[in-house]
């Protein structure tokens, strides 16, 4: 498997968000969610847009309620009315729309998808694709008038929300817990924004903070050792493909770890889980491989059949 090239630390928004679960992978397994961290399935009013929550709060959900996304910041003169307007509306029309805002400083690569020739601006999103826009200041046309427009045309070909992605209250619900409910970690969108920009090791040292406090958190130790793949690739010598060297050095479990994280890398993580399960059964008391094992199987789906026997060949080297 000599074939594939290794520059895996070359820019590629895409394929990083795969890794880390930002965006779904490209098979079936599944990789953290670096968005959901912390946070309730249930669709929100307005929303601040980032790569983090981009598929869920506009990709999935404009399949579902059309979504504004609204672009720009309060330094621009327009912005901060357009903006109070829009959360007025948005929070009386009990999510028959919703309201993303993105900030062209925070989130550029978000910002520049729409191509926008003028901020502020409001694009109507419907089923992942933009279908109106509206700039303040033009003249004859009115931010009413314009969502009317857009929600007569498009709204009623949309299904609207089930009632789990509602945010309606349960009658059982405390004051205190939907708080808590509603309030995410402020180190998660640390976590989430420092990985965006390529700091693994800072986001690494957040989640070992909330770890610490959350030691059997599953969401959050997937994410641990997903980023964990990022920072050790990212240090690696791309100049070497680890999988063809595993191959030709299969005794070698330096190249298997290499190897199992490539394979993350290139979205096959259940390929790196039978890598090094298959190099326990030749080195069972070699502690890093065990460990490495442990953090990879956050990264594929429990119920399959060979993450189950991974789990089970894992936990016979740990206790025998």
């Amino acid at each position: 498997m000599s074939s594939h090239s290794h520059d895996s630390c070359s820019p590629d928004l895409e394929r990083d968000l795969r890794v880390t679960g930002q965006l779904p992978p490209a098979q079936e397994t599944t990789i953290p969610d670096l968005g959901e961290l912390g946070t309730t399935t249930a669709a929100a009013e307005i929303t601040q847009l980032s790569t983090a929550n981009i598929k869920r709060d506009l990709i999935d959900l404009s399949h579902k309620i059309p979504v504004l996304v609204l672009i720009g910041n309060s330094l621009q003169a327009r912005y901060p009315e357009l903006k109070n307007e829009l959360s007025q509306l948005a929070a009386t029309a009990q999510l028959t729309w919703s309201l993303a805002l993105v900030d062209p400083d925070r989130a550029p690569e978000i910002a520049t998808q729409f191509r926008p020739r003028q901020m502020p601006v409001v694009y109507a999103v419907v089923g992942a694709t933009s279908v109106s826009s509206f700039e303040p200041g033009l003249p004859g046309i009115e931010l009413g008038d314009w969502l009317e427009d857009v929600l007569a045309h498009h709204a009623t070909k949309l299904p609207g929300l089930s009632p789990a992605e509602s945010p309606a209250e349960s009658p059982a619900e405390s004051p205190a817990e939907k708080q808590s409910q509603q309030t995410a970690d402020p180190r998660l969108w640390q976590a989430a924004e420092a990985v965006n920009a390529g700091d693994f090791g800072e986001a690494l040292e957040l989640y070992a903070q909330l770890l610490a406090e959350n030691p059997q958190d599953r969401t959050l130790l997937q994410a641990q050792a997903a980023v964990s793949v990022l920072k050790r690739v990212q240090e690696s010598d791309r100049g070497v493909d680890p999988i063809a060297q595993s191959e030709a050095h299969p005794d070698d479990v330096k190249w298997a770890l290499l190897a199992a994280d490539v394979f993350v890398m290139l979205d096959q993580p259940l390929e790196g889980v039978e890598k090094l399960s298959g190099m326990l059964n030749a080195q069972p008391h070699n502690a890093e491989l065990r460990a490495r094992l442990r953090d990879l199987l956050f990264l594929v789906d429990p119920q399959d059949p060979r993450a189950a026997s991974a789990r089970a060949q894992l936990a016979a080297a740990t206790f025998n």
